[in-house]
């Protein structure tokens, strides 16, 4: 597994490279934002929450504080409407699949994350990596970096920066600053969020931020989602989201079984973008630690 973290950094190094010496030519379609099963269900919600398989999409500080490996596949659908009054109504469907491997035997983790959308006649890929380190017991730093490719466009670079401490074994905060190498005006934003567990069967969280780049009144994002705990290994969840800068609403909701090796999820998840278009998705995932 040692070889395995020597890849990633030098995957986060090619990364780097690709992304200089590139003008903009248009901004990838807003659907490439890849997510897992978990954030699906969450609407997206949980800055706060030690992740391990969403370092390299969400927050990649939390990684730093496993020491297993993983590996994640996901399978999703997306339907969506033009709901546009400038243009026809029409509805169209992506197919999505996704992999992430993930090494955190050792001071350092990282993971690898690959993400292919297909509709009609494209396909949209997105290649991802990150590391996260412990820099005390209860606090770590990460870093991720994504390249999303698509037909006829400019490859988009994003990276993001992340913090995770954890104040008690109940309670930890989050934060994470996006930016982005295309459009960064657009593609900019800054989070913080907490998460909080009540006799481990309620957890409760919540995420604040807004488009540093932009005027902060009009580019405000929060939501909040809760998590209960239905038996020894069942878990069901559901949250909410807004997103004003994007003018978009968001529910999830989801269940997971999670065992020592396995871990599955499904969820379902609803988006409306105000004057555009309506989408709803299904996911599955799988992931088996090691």
């Amino acid at each position: 597994m040692i070889k395995l973290k020597y890849c990633i950094s030098f995957s986060l190094i090619l990364l780097s490279i690709s992304g200089h010496g590139q003008e903009a030519i248009t901004q990838p379609s807003p659907h490439l934002d890849f997510r897992t099963t978990w954030l699906k269900s969450t609407a997206g919600i949980g800055v706060a929450s030690v992740l391990m398989d969403e370092s390299t999409i969400l927050n990649p500080a939390p990684i730093g504080f496993y020491q297993v490996g993983s590996f994640y596949f996901q399978k999703g659908s997306l339907e969506q409407q033009n709901t546009s009054t400038a243009g026809p109504s029409n509805n169209s469907k992506v197919d999505e699949l996704g992999f992430i491997v993930s090494d955190s035997k050792g001071p350092v983790g990282g993971s690898f994350s690959y993400h292919k959308q297909e509709f009609t006649e494209q396909k949209a890929e997105r290649f991802g990596a990150s590391l996260g380190y412990p820099i005390q017991e209860s606090t770590a730093i990460g870093l991720s970096y994504t390249i999303d490719k698509q037909k006829y466009t400019e490859s988009q670079k994003t990276y993001i920066f992340g913090v995770t401490h954890a104040v008690s074994p109940e309670f930890t905060a989050g934060a994470t600053l996006k930016g982005a190498a295309l459009n960064p005006k657009d593609n900019s934003e800054a989070l913080i969020g907490l998460q909080y567990s009540y006799k481990n069967f309620i957890t409760l969280i919540g995420d604040l931020g807004a488009n540093y780049r932009q005027d902060l009144n009009g580019t405000s994002i929060y939501g909040a989602a809760i998590q209960f705990k239905l038996f020894k290994d069942i878990f069901l969840r559901t949250g909410y989201k807004e997103n004003n800068f994007l003018k978009l609403r968001e529910n999830g909701v989801g269940i997971g079984w999670v065992s020592p090796k396995l871990v599955f999820n499904m969820a379902y998840n609803t988006q409306r973008r105000t004057n555009f278009e309506d989408s709803k998705e299904t996911a599955f995932s799988v992931s088996y630690r090691f």
